[in-house]
């Protein structure tokens, strides 16, 4: 049974519920029904992903997609069961346990999608969301140790104002409403929910009229932990690792500035104030980085500066931009350098604390770089814009050609590492109406054509800079 203490809002015809213990609002509970889940067998694993890599393709015989399953054997198998004519995956994504795929797809009801999971060789395929009569299932996010997942129902099949979070917990096989809107919300809306503190609470900006809220609750009893206004917060913001702080950027008479909000003392503080800036939470400590186009910044877990870089080795900072931005070790920040007269580059500072410069110009090779995939033990892979294939070190001390390589034969879309970091899995252009995929070995330097004729709408691989696809709702 739910109890709902510190949030509820009243306005004719219109209700939004969160549970919640209240902390010292001093507000009577109310009991919410009981979301009754079907019964469901525990789940069972089948195995790790590997290397395998998953590709969403559109079936011109079945009229519909599915996902494939290419082996490290080189056998290609459907994951996926049959969906209804026309059926198609709006998201995916594999869990980071890399033991499940979740996704959204109109599998069961024409152009309604609801949420899927299984394992990743589509045993235990089963619909998550409960069937739905109205809107769709529009966004999920798996917590980080795979064992709980948050989605969003979008109730009306026109506005995003009126949606409702639920939390499904695997290893209890149960789900349950966390927030209750009903009717069209009429100024209440729950603007995000993501986990936090390594899944084992939620963060929600919710929003009533003009004035907005946090709200941290606790994933294994949907008890909610702290709730504090947050006024002018935005709702791009990213939390920090143990959800303490939410970050964000705010617009004042044209300029940018980074206010952090500290959801334990409430405190909304100015960090930082210039006139562009990009920010983000590294994905393995508490500590921000950010960039505005003058100033390079990281700042530690206490909210203090550690590291600024100023010297991009001759590359003016206004033609800097923050395609990735922490490697995947969290040792290194990447960015993007596309001068107005010059050929884009990659720039590679470190985060230890001495604000060095480690690379600017990274493969000094006379084209354009438009795609780049970073991996753990620090070694870019780079794709330029005539499709040539360059491997480096970010430290520096090795840089590699495969520009002899002919890997696709058309533009190169999208790169990425497979889970063993061996082989790299590129998607390009196969004609002007279909994608296809390839993986490169980068020792033996083969290339193998893995999607056959198959028009490939995006691929995954067990590993985190490409473990998702974000296709879209094809409303028809």
């Amino acid at each position: 049974m739910f109890k709902l203490g510190l949030s509820i809002f009243l306005i004719i015809g219109s209700v939004l519920y969160l549970t919640g213990c209240g902390g010292d609002s001093g507000e009577s509970s109310t009991d919410l029904p009981e979301i009754i889940a079907p019964e469901l067998p525990a789940w069972i694993d089948s195995g790790f992903l590997g290397n395998s890599i998953l590709m969403v393709s559109e079936n011109p015989d079945s009229g519909y997609q599915e996902l494939l399953k290419y082996d490290d054997n080189s056998a290609v198998s459907s994951i996926t069961p049959a969906m209804v004519v026309g059926g198609k995956i709006a998201r995916i994504e594999i869990s980071p346990d890399r033991k499940k795929i979740a996704y959204l797809a109109d599998q069961l009801t024409d152009n309604r999608y609801e949420l899927f999971v299984s394992n990743t060789d589509g045993t235990f395929n089963r619909r998550v969301s409960d069937a739905i009569s109205r809107g769709h299932i529009t966004d999920f996010e798996w917590s980080a140790d795979s064992s709980s997942i948050i989605y969003q129902h979008q109730l009306s099949e026109s506005s995003t104002d009126t949606a409702n979070y639920y939390l499904t917990k695997f290893d209890e096989d149960k789900t349950q409403q966390i927030t209750y809107i009903d009717n069209n919300g009429f100024g209440f809306k729950v603007e995000s929910a993501h986990f936090v503190n390594v899944g084992l609470q939620y963060g929600m900006v919710v929003s009533f009229n003009s004035q907005k809220r946090l709200i941290v609750a606790d994933t294994e009893t949907s008890v909610e932990v702290r709730n504090i206004i947050a006024t002018g917060v935005t709702t791009d913001g990213d939390w920090s690792l143990d959800g303490q702080y939410y970050a964000y950027i705010t617009e004042i008479l044209d300029d940018e500035q980074i206010n952090t909000l500290d959801t334990f003392s409430g405190n909304n503080n100015l960090i930082h104030k210039a006139g562009s800036v990009g920010l983000q939470w590294s994905p393995l400590t508490n500590e921000l980085a950010f960039f505005d186009f003058i100033n390079l910044f990281v700042y530690d877990a206490v909210l203090e500066v550690k590291t600024t870089v100023s010297d991009f080795g001759g590359i003016s900072p206004s033609s800097l931009s923050l395609k990735q931005f922490w490697d995947e070790t969290g040792e290194y920040l990447i960015l993007s350098a596309s001068p107005r007269f010059e050929k884009t580059d990659l720039v590679v500072a470190n985060t230890d604390g001495s604000g060095t410069l480690l690379l600017s110009n990274v493969l000094a090779v006379d084209e354009d770089i438009s795609l780049h995939a970073v991996s753990s033990d620090a070694r870019v892979a780079a794709v330029t814009e005539s499709g040539k294939l360059y491997l480096a070190n970010l430290d520096g001390s090795a840089i590699e050609d495969f520009s002899s390589v002919k890997i696709a034969d058309g533009r190169i879309r999208e790169i990425a590492w497979t889970a063993d970091e061996k082989s790299l899995v590129t998607q390009y252009s196969a004609s002007l109406s279909s994608q296809a995929v390839s993986r490169v070995e980068t020792a033996s330097r083969k290339v193998s054509e893995i999607s056959g004729n198959n028009d490939i709408k995006c691929f995954l691989v067990a590993n985190s800079s490409k473990s998702n696809c974000r296709l879209f709702f094809d409303t028809r």
